[in-house]
């Protein structure tokens, strides 16, 4: 398993142990790889994830648990080509 963040990273990557790379968007941020990658990319699968998770809140004079919150993220799944 490969994991990176930032688009310029792949191309520091050596994937060549691998087979098939995927990449893992949020689709707000499909933008900023499409640019990036170009013909790289082909779309494969949507994916949503759920994070269920105590709310941030600050501590207050009372004691009390934080209330639950659920994230829902929507994302694309990417095959990434060799250049």
């Amino acid at each position: 398993m490969v994991y990176f963040f930032n688009p310029d990273d792949l191309d520091r990557l050596d994937i060549s142990p691998f087979e098939r790379v995927f990449l893992v968007v949020p689709e707000e941020n499909i933008y900023r790889y499409a640019e990036a990658f170009g013909g790289r990319l082909e779309r494969k699968k949507n994916m949503i994830v759920h994070l269920e998770q105590l709310a941030n809140k600050s501590v207050s004079e009372t004691t009390q648990f934080a209330p639950r919150e659920i994230l829902r993220t929507n994302n694309a799944i990417f095959l990434v080509h060799e250049e």
